[in-house]
């Protein structure tokens, strides 16, 4: 695992809510996902740089085994999902929530990818954490995973806690794929200087240049 300095204020802790910014996973199902299952060799590399307690990471692999069904199989999935609070990390790979927190997610998925452990407390079925692999990471590095480049790069709310906020940039363009994905926090973006090396598709969701824009999705529409 390759790491490189990058100074940061005190990281603010969020509660895991699954789901949350719906607008950005709804594109990555209707557009981005499309586009990849069109151009990757049956493989997808993801990291989530900011991987909290676990819920972006895991509402990810929900994401993809919704999208690709009983196509999943045949593909290989890897999501990367690096923290910095041990804390969180622990109860990351517990993969154990309040249900208060799952209440953004389609009904069917916590169905499907959830099992009760109580009355107020459901569990990360093992099919979706087989797909998501969690790693240390100090506050004070940002770490780039030895599996580069990834189709879909994952930093919200990093660029806001980060002071050297152009490094940090150039170090999640060179994680991304050419073609791939990154995807800030829902009130960040890049700016002007930044944005140059990616093209922005929607708000904060940047893909970067050397690849043609996502085409029409392949598959329905879906509404969360």
């Amino acid at each position: 695992m390759k790491r490189l300095r990058a100074m940061k204020l005190p990281k603010q802790t969020n509660p895991p809510i699954f789901m949350r910014g719906q607008a950005q996973f709804q594109y990555l199902r209707d557009w981005v996902l499309p586009y990849l299952e069109r151009t990757r060799p049956n493989e997808l590399r993801i990291w989530c740089a900011d991987g909290g307690a676990g819920a972006d990471p895991y509402t990810l692999a929900m994401l993809i085994a919704d999208y690709f069904a009983e196509d999943k199989p045949s593909w290989r999935i890897r999501i990367t999902a690096t923290e910095s609070s041990g804390l969180a990390l622990g109860e990351a790979e517990r993969g154990v929530y309040a249900n208060e927190n799952l209440v953004l997610l389609p009904p069917q998925w916590i169905g499907r990818y959830f099992r009760p452990v109580s009355a107020f407390e459901s569990a990360v079925t093992d099919p979706v954490k087989a797909d998501v692999r969690f790693a240390a990471c100090p506050l004070h590095m940002e770490a780039v995973p030895g599996s580069l480049p990834f189709d879909i790069v994952l930093c919200r709310n990093m660029l806001s806690e980060c002071m050297d906020r152009e490094r940090l940039v150039r170090l999640l363009h060179a994680a991304t794929a050419e073609g791939g994905y990154l995807v800030i926090g829902p009130t960040e973006t890049l700016s002007p200087r930044s944005s140059g090396s990616f093209h922005c598709e929607m708000p904060s969701i940047y893909r970067k240049r050397g690849a043609e824009r996502s085409a029409v999705p392949s598959r329905p529409l879906s509404i969360f």
